[in-house]
Order: structure tokens, then sequence, then C-alpha cells
């Protein structure tokens, strides 16, 4: 059986390979020779913890203390905390390479010697995957390394090799196809709007905070359309100063942000099955997979399938299974890693010296694993 195959089964059976407890044994021992840590990276935090594990052990705010020159200092105040990736791609080096620092320290495992998982966006960007390649053996000194699309991951989490993933995060949205362990990135699509915009619709509307829009969104709104009972939804949010706000139609109108942008969520999945093969797309609508905290907004699943149907009425789509939205990367590669041929692929230290930066694309297919 191969890997993608074995990963598969293991996700369809909800069983990693290998169980926490293990795991954390070889953290605490400091056998970094024997070690695989996991680092899960999205637009709002990484993701971290050991091959094996059910789930991550460490969740880091994926943030840093950052000036663009557009930035205006009112009265002292610290510059607003920024994301080190942009649209899924480091564009700030130093503070990311500080913020995989910080997970090996969380997770108590040296990274001179260990082996690392990391996953990234598809379509990451050569000069990227290199660079990246390059820090963790010269700067981290890790023993070995693999890097693999998340779309992907999401993929063998839920049990298959082969799913449409909408990936719906607070920063990015994409549509991605994933045939066989394989991401069809030239069929990948871009959503306009992603969870950020939500929050931001809320806080015109409701002229309150960032903090407070976003728990307003993850408490309070639904998807119209999809199912959701306004009866059942909070009618007040409480500010952190004790005022006492009423909610109105914000709670649907915030959330239509992702299906009035084009192209909208369910084009975007038409459009990305569009582009692959034509056979393709009878493998991929029976299997549309949701990812990213804002696919959780309740009627969010429904809106997208009728929307779906409506586009492509003969396409058969249907909702797959989806119990790791949020965790998905980090699950999926948990499974792969925890398989012995699986560990062997990685790109080594020998690897490294031989070829430099550029074997990763030789041992990491930036399209699958």
């Amino acid at each position: 059986m191969s890997a993608h195959a074995q990963a598969s089964a293991n996700g369809a059976n909800g069983s990693n390979g290998a169980n926490g407890s293990s795991a954390h044994n070889g953290a605490a021992s400091m056998e970094t020779d024997e070690v695989t840590v996991i680092i899960d990276a999205g637009s709002t935090c990484l993701r971290c913890g050991l091959a094996g594990d059910d789930q991550p052990r460490v969740t880091i705010p994926c943030e840093f203390s950052g000036r663009r020159q557009s930035d205006v200092s009112d009265g002292g105040e610290a510059p607003r905390p920024r994301c080190p990736l942009e649209g899924g791609v480091v564009k700030h080096w130093d503070a990311m390479e500080a913020l995989w620092r910080r997970a090996f320290a969380e997770l108590g495992v040296d990274p001179r010697g260990a082996a690392v998982m990391l996953s990234e966006a598809v379509g990451n960007p050569a000069p990227a995957r290199e660079k990246t390649t390059q820090i963790f053996f010269e700067k981290l000194g890790a023993r070995a390394l693999y890097l693999a699309p998340a779309a992907v991951l999401r993929t063998y989490a839920a049990g298959r090799t082969t799913a449409l993933v909408l990936d719906v995060g607070d920063r990015c949205a994409s549509a991605v196809p994933v045939h066989e362990g394989f991401a069809l990135t030239a069929a990948t699509g871009a959503l306009p709007v992603a969870g950020r915009d939500v929050t931001a619709h809320l806080q015109k509307a409701l002229r309150v905070d960032e903090a407070a829009a976003r728990a307003v969104k993850e408490s309070a709104c639904a998807v119209r359309g999809g199912g959701a009972d306004e009866a059942a939804l909070p009618a007040t949010f409480t500010l952190p100063d004790g005022t006492a706000i009423s909610l109105g139609d914000e709670r649907f109108a915030a959330p239509e942000v992702l299906f009035a942008e084009s192209p909208a969520a369910p084009q975007a999945v038409v459009d990305a099955v569009a582009k692959c093969d034509k056979d393709y797309g009878k493998e991929l609508y029976p299997a549309l997979l949701l990812a990213g905290g804002s696919t959780l907004l309740p009627g969010f699943g429904l809106r997208l399938h009728a929307g779906v149907l409506a586009l492509a009425p003969t396409s058969k789509a249907t909702l797959a299974d989806a119990p790791h939205r949020l965790t998905g990367g980090f699950v999926g590669a948990s499974i792969l890693t925890s398989i012995t041929a699986f560990t062997a692929m990685f790109v080594s230290r020998a690897d490294y010296d031989a070829k430099g930066g550029r074997v990763v694309h030789d041992k990491c297919p930036a399209s699958g694993c």
C-alpha cells in the first residue's frame, strides 16, 4: 500500500498510527533523533505537535509586531500585530523564523537533530520553499524536513485521497482540487474575500473594535439561506466595558460577503472543477471538503451546497464529512508522519548538503505527497 493510500486508511479509521502518549514521552526525553515535529501554519496561528498526536499540543498566534511605512503613530500606541504570511506565503522571514523557534521551545524539543513536517500553501513559490529548507537545516539544525500542501493534508485527515477542498480562513480562501493525493495547482482558485472581511463588515456596522467584531462573528452570526434558526441566535452582545449592543440583520449581512463577491464560494468550487480533466468532476463533486474557521458559520455548508447544485445541477455535489475543519492540516500531517514508509521520503541533511535548498523540489513535490 502506498504512503498516501495508507494515510487515507488511517484517516478513515480515525487513527494516526501512533498514540499521543508515546510521542509525548519522546519529546520529554529530548530524543531529537527520533522526534518528528509538525508545524501547520495558518493565517491566524501555528498548530504544533508531534507525529502521532491526534490534535495539536501548542497553538501559537501567527503574528509579530511590525510597522509598515503607512502605519500612523497615534499617541505612542504600538503598531498593530502583523502576520508574517501573506496569501499563505512567507513575506517576513525573521518573524517567521522566530515563530518556528517558539514552536520548538513550547513543545520542549531541541530543533537540532529533529525531523520536521511543515504544511504549505498550494502554489508556494519555489524561492520560498528553498529558503524555508535553508533556514531549517542551516539555522535550526534540523535532521530532516518535509513540506506538504495543506489541502492535501486536510484531504488525508478526512480519510480521503481525492476531494475538492474549500478552505476559508481568516486572511485568505481558496478552492483546491486534490486528486489521488496531489493538488491540481493549475486548477486552484483564490476567493477575493475571507473571514477577516466578515469581521470588518461587523466592525463598520456595529461600530466596535476588531476583537468585539470577531467575537460577534463567532457567537452570533449565520449564513442567510443556510437553514439557521434566527430565533436561536443571540440578539445582544455585551462589550468588555459592560455595554450591551443589539444585534439585528448584521448577523446575516456580514457573512453574506463570502457569497456576494465574485467569484463567490459556490462559483469558485465550480470553476476549480471546470479547470480539471472532465472525468475528475465525477470524483471531486461528491467530495466537497470544507476547511477553515469561516466554514463553521451556521448554514455555510448548506448554502454552499445549494449554490453549487444551482450552477452544476447534474454534478451530484455532496458535502464530505469534515471533522477537522480547523486542525485538518495538522491531523493529516500526523497521519502521514506516523507511516514508516513515508518518513523515508523526507529531505535529509545529506540531501541538503549535496544539492542545497533546491533539493526540496525533488523530495517534496509542490503538488502533493
